[in-house]
């Protein structure tokens, strides 16, 4: 059956707004906020915004960079514009080329190598195949919603006040901030008497949503 002429012309159009609007990072438009009725998120030049994430929570941890590429670009062709995924992960504690993140599981000392060359084992730590993952969805004008680690980390004891506003800190010094955004920044909160901690990370480039360490003792 043959579609109708204005059927055609509208279809025309919409495929040409929808390329219009990948062709601008969302970021472009401001950090993303609450509206001021507090009913959904906009970005701060007052566009709205519709959170489509999916979920991959070993995304830095299971795939390689074919992969990674591979994964993005359908979720790109899919209209998702977040990734979730975990940062440290209890099980597997190494990424697929076998890196671990931390020395001696303390999240005080990440492991890093000098270089970052994906094609030399000894340069491309795991931190550079973080990196590569954050900078790929970025080109594809995806946020990365990214949680630190699971409580698991917390509950054993690795992951204590200290630690966690020492693993913030490296992560601002290590980001590589624009002119356009240099509020990076690490607060370490204390609710009394409440036994709540919160380490915040403001992150750069617009494009990866502050994320929090939350310390719940059980009582």
């Amino acid at each position: 059956m043959r579609m109708p002429a204005i059927g055609f012309v509208l279809l025309l159009l919409a495929v040409l707004l929808a390329t219009n609007c990948n062709a601008q990072p969302p970021w472009d438009n401001g950090r993303l906020v609450v509206s001021q009725n507090g009913r959904f998120l906009q970005h701060e030049n007052g566009r709205p915004f519709f959170w489509q994430a999916d979920t991959a929570w070993l995304l830095f941890q299971k795939l390689d960079r074919t992969e990674v590429e591979t994964y993005l670009e359908n979720r790109r062709a899919k209209s998702f514009n977040f990734i979730q995924a975990v940062m440290l992960q209890k099980s597997p504690k190494v990424n697929i080329y076998g890196d671990v993140p931390l020395v001696n599981d303390n999240p005080a000392e990440p492991q890093t190598t000098p270089g970052n060359n994906p094609q030399v084992q000894a340069e491309y730590d795991y931190w550079d195949h973080v990196d590569f993952v954050i900078d790929k969805a970025a080109e594809k004008h995806i946020y990365m919603a990214i949680l630190p680690t699971w409580g698991n980390m917390v509950k054993d004891g690795r992951f204590t006040v200290q630690s966690a506003k020492s693993f913030a800190q490296w992560q601002i010094r290590t980001a590589d901030v624009s002119q356009a955004d240099n509020r990076a920044g690490v607060t370490i909160e204390s609710e009394q008497p409440g036994p709540e901690i919160r380490a915040t990370i403001n992150c750069p480039k617009n494009r990866t949503v502050a994320w929090k360490i939350v310390f719940q003792n059980e009582l």
